[in-house]
């Protein structure tokens, strides 16, 4: 009887682990796909004073 309990206690132990894992690195992955689109939805400043015209224009063409 205690060793078929303990298996018992065994095995659902491995599941939690295998469970907590499987959300952690599907957090991670969400988190880094929600990284990836912060990143892309960025744009640089277009009317900034330290960029002169031409460069304004480059950016525009690259970014937009």
């Amino acid at each position: 009887m205690f060793g078929v309990m303990y298996e018992l206690n065994l095995n659902v132990q491995k599941h939690r682990f295998y469970l907590t894992v499987d959300r952690y690195l599907f957090a991670d992955f969400e988190f880094s796909l929600y990284r990836y689109q912060y990143i892309q939805n960025q744009r640089p400043p277009v009317g900034s004073l330290r960029n002169t015209k031409s460069q304004n224009i480059n950016m525009k063409k690259n970014y937009l």
